[in-house]
């Protein structure tokens, strides 16, 4: 049998663990439909490329981690690629730019109305 001071303290961990996922999730998925609105879900997807690049400034700041060799150069390939897929459609290509709204400005009139 377990004791009432083991349930409390069981309690209190559960509840140290589960505060902050709830109020971390409670600011994110607004902050993050936010952008989404803002600059569409394609680019707003770019965004998750930079948790490597975060972890490993992290890590040495924080842990004093030292990065392997190759770090830097996949840290750049992160960056280059982010860079590139964050380019407006019509820079990589201007002859088949579109000429009508883009799919967000559609889809922002599809929900205005």
């Amino acid at each position: 049998m377990t004791t009432a001071s083991e349930q409390s303290t069981a309690t209190t961990e559960l509840a140290e663990q589960v505060a902050p996922s709830v109020v971390c999730t409670a600011v994110a998925f607004p902050l993050w439909f936010a952008l989404i609105a803002r600059v569409g879900a394609a680019r707003a997807a770019l965004v998750t490329y930079a948790s490597p690049l975060v972890a490993v400034a992290l890590g040495v700041a924080l842990l004093g981690e030292q990065p392997g060799r190759l770090a830097p150069l996949g840290l750049a390939l992160i960056l280059a690629g982010s860079w590139l897929a964050a380019r407006p459609r019509n820079a990589m290509h201007p002859e088949q730019a579109p000429s009508g709204p883009s799919r967000t400005e559609r889809a922002q009139r599809a929900v205005a109305t």
